[in-house]
């Protein structure tokens, strides 16, 4: 089984001098940094743009220096929240899945549907067209509503198991609890915060069609040491028989946050304790002395 840490994004301005060294040029260099310090990013550019593929060749060339590397790509709102897209838009994200993939560097597909799509026989239904349509990639499918919880795998009409994606948020109504479940292969957890304030404020606004003022607040979070403890504890259990890749993506990006809880998971998941940079280590001192 292989462990890849990182998290959901990489070009973040205000990440520059707490995790990016300030000589370091806002975006263009950012990935190469990035991929000296983790094995894996969550591109979510995709979800809200069809990128072209050839963006795919040059983060593969950023990250070359590690060849443990690789990209988990978010499909496009257009499949999970809208539900409607045309054979451009397939041909599209194929192209960009199949840059990657020729260059062995995709890790997977993740599919993030929203909280109001909840189990039934047509969501069921939509969840095996989507599967067939892709099923030549590994397909990662975040759920948000409990009713999709189940202890055992989830299989589709065809017969196909497929892997479900753990996800840590705040629970508000009939949102999915941070269960993880039990990884047969592999697995993805995803991990957003515990901002439950800013969640719900989120929730308000957006039911009444109003802007946040900060759209990113509901991410503003940092694990504390007893629940990255409690992080590591359930991953490790339901993770120890795994065969394949297990994925875990920090999604509370803000002020740094994600990255210094990503390193500090590696920390506890790794014998060998990676290397944090001393800029890191003075700016997130829980780092410096989990290695000490």
């Amino acid at each position: 089984m292989n462990w890849h840490i990182g998290t959901a994004g990489w070009s973040y301005k205000d990440w520059e001098g707490s995790i990016y060294p300030k000589s370091k040029k806002a975006g263009s260099d950012y990935l190469e940094y990035y991929a000296q310090l983790f094995s894996v990013v969550e591109v979510n550019a995709t979800y809200y743009s069809y990128l072209n593929p050839d963006y795919a060749l040059s983060w593969v060339k950023k990250t070359a220096d590690n060849q443990e590397f690789v990209f988990t790509i978010k499909l496009h709102q257009d499949f999970t929240h809208k539900r409607h897209y045309s054979s451009q838009n397939v041909k599209s994200v194929r192209s960009l899945f199949d840059n990657l993939s020729g260059e062995g560097k995709l890790g997977g597909v993740l599919i993030q549907f929203p909280y109001s799509f909840v189990k039934n026989h047509d969501n069921a239904r939509y969840v095996n067209d989507l599967d067939a349509l892709f099923n030549e990639y590994r397909l990662f499918y975040e759920f948000r509503h409990k009713s999709w919880f189940c202890e055992l795998p989830l299989l589709l009409t065809s017969g196909r198991q497929i892997n479900v994606c753990s996800i840590d948020q705040p629970v508000i109504g009939e949102a999915l609890p941070f269960n993880v479940q039990t990884v047969i292969r592999d697995g993805y957890v995803r991990l957003h915060g515990r901002n439950k304030p800013a969640w719900e404020e989120s929730i308000k606004k957006f039911s009444q069609n109003l802007q946040m003022k900060d759209p990113n607040a509901r991410y503003h979070y940092y694990y504390s040491p007893s629940e990255m403890q409690e992080i590591r504890l359930k991953i490790e259990k339901k993770a120890e028989n795994a065969t394949g890749d297990v994925f875990v993506i920090f999604n509370n990006h803000p002020f740094g946050y994600a990255p210094a809880n990503a390193l500090e998971l590696k920390i506890l998941l790794e014998s060998l304790k990676p290397e944090i940079p001393m800029h890191i280590a003075l700016n997130f001192p829980r780092l410096a002395g989990l290695i000490k």
